[in-house]
């Protein structure tokens, strides 16, 4: 069986996250009883990866994230037999994830699990959006619609019209996942410059605006601004992945 490579899109200033993020780098913020980088790394390791990528940034976040992956990460007995990969990238030349990936070394010996670090989802749909692509060998996003009654896949017509990452309004958008097949991870490379979004390298593969998804209607938790964060602690609280 084809193995799974997780790539966790670590990097960023965090800015949305102020003050917070001015002594502790987001992806290290708590969200429940782990951070937001073990909660997303859980979710993949759970959802088959067998390799788990982390790209963050230099600097003093990167020195901060790097110990946490090889002291506490590296040492927890779920990641046991998971390779663990740090890959720093300067973000100052490479801001956007696309950039990020498109300057990796990927791993091409499997099918390609991409994830924010702020967005949170069942491990079961990361699992489901893996088969999917490898089933149909097409890039497959991840589309939240709180009115979905159960996951199904579905063709998004004009992709770049849904909102996604920054738009935390609506009840319909895309998610910060995205799933590719072993046979689609060396194209990654060739892609324009211009290609510098999740949804812009969705679009550049599949080679059309109207791409595949797996639509679904939740659980789903976006931690990507103060505001949301805030909230979580106060109201939400929801009943996370065990791992």
């Amino acid at each position: 069986m084809t193995q799974i490579n997780a790539v966790l899109l670590a990097g960023g200033s965090g800015r949305r996250m102020h003050p917070l993020t001015a002594a502790v780098p987001k992806v290290l913020l708590p969200f429940g009883t782990k951070n937001f980088l073990d909660r997303v790394a859980g979710e993949c390791i759970k959802a088959g990866a067998t390799t788990v990528t982390v790209v963050h940034d230099g600097g003093r976040d990167g020195l901060a994230i790097a110990a946490h992956v090889t002291e506490s990460l590296g040492a927890e007995p779920w990641t046991a037999g998971v390779a663990l990969r740090l890959v720093p990238v300067d973000t100052s030349r490479t801001p956007e994830p696309a950039d990020s990936l498109k300057s990796l070394d990927l791993p091409g010996d499997g099918d390609l699990l991409i994830a924010h670090c702020d967005e949170f989802v069942p491990a079961a749909l990361s699992a489901k959006l893996v088969e999917f692509a490898r089933a149909t060998g097409a890039p497959v996003a991840l589309l939240f619609d709180e009115r979905a009654a159960a996951p199904r896949a579905v063709r998004v017509p004009a992709v770049r019209e849904v909102p996604s990452v920054g738009d935390v309004t609506g009840s319909r958008r895309l998610v910060g996942r995205l799933a590719l097949p072993q046979a689609m991870v060396g194209r990654i490379r060739e892609l324009a410059p211009t290609a510098t979004t999740l949804i812009q390298l969705v679009v550049e593969l599949s080679g059309a605006e109207s791409v595949v998804a797996i639509e679904f209607g939740g659980p789903y938790t976006d931690l990507g601004t103060l505001a949301q964060y805030e909230k979580y602690w106060r109201t939400d609280r929801a009943q996370l992945d065990d791992f």
